[in-house]
């Protein structure tokens, strides 16, 4: 009986150890705007699924998502935060909000780059903390690539889209996190071995929604044109969000 727990556990454990390490899945080129707003960084994880989407059609997507377009990311989302709206460091979501002014709510989230087929945000804060992740206001790229306080961790996030046919796109989320300071480093390195893998569920279901909602049918344009937003209107949309 002893022996088959053992076998069990050891079993069990290497799933945990292959699913956290993904060996088979697609490992993406890594974003060169991450590379300008945040080159130096000691976390990193990306995140690639294939949908049939219209390219065009995907930005709008990630401006529409929402929670209820990703329970299971949902119920997650509410697990972290859980400590956090129980100590009042948190407020409760919203599930049809914007997902991405959900964030803003309870984060300093601020656009660090564009392009048009690319979005970079980022934000400071303690994001290993379980109960108050204390986020730090910016006003932009620059207060975030200026911000040095030991204690705190920068998270910069890139989300992009490439064409692969008419009917057919990658989306890629790819996020880095720098710890500023030996002891929050140790710290994050350890929430690190738990938010990794759980990350990546939430990351992959969210991906999954914004290809759902870029393939739903969508009413013809009275300009005839099929084109979707460009990534400026996504932009100002954020930022008039962040305000």
């Amino acid at each position: 009986m002893r022996g088959r727990s053992l076998a069990l556990a050891g079993g069990v454990a290497s799933l945990v150890a292959l699913a956290w390490a993904r060996p088979w899945r697609y490992r993406p080129c890594p974003s060169e705007l991450l590379d300008e707003v945040l080159p130096d960084y000691q976390f990193q994880d990306s995140v690639s699924v294939e949908v049939a989407a219209d390219p065009r059609r995907v930005m709008r997507a990630v401006r529409d998502l929402r929670l209820r377009d990703m329970r299971v990311a949902w119920l997650l989302g509410e697990a972290r935060y859980l400590p956090g709206r129980l100590t009042g460091h948190a407020i409760p979501a919203d599930p049809d909000q914007p997902f991405l002014a959900l964030v803003r709510e309870t984060t300093s989230t601020v656009v660090l780059a564009e392009r048009p087929e690319e979005l970079a945000l980022g934000t400071v804060g303690r994001l290993h903390d379980l109960t108050d992740q204390a986020p730090q206001p910016l006003t932009g790229a620059r207060s975030f690539r200026e911000f040095r306080l030991p204690g705190f961790e920068k998270l910069a996030m890139s989300i992009r889209v490439s064409g692969l046919g008419p009917d057919r796109a990658r989306i890629t989320l790819e996020h880095r996190t720098q710890a500023l300071g030996l002891l929050t480093r140790l710290r994050f390195g350890l929430y690190w071995l738990v938010i990794k893998p759980v990350g990546a569920i939430v990351t992959w279901q969210m991906l999954r929604a914004i290809g759902r909602i870029a393939a739903q049918p969508q009413a013809e344009p009275t300009n005839g044109s099929t084109d979707g937003p460009e990534i400026a209107e996504l932009v100002r949309d954020l930022e008039a969000s962040f305000v």
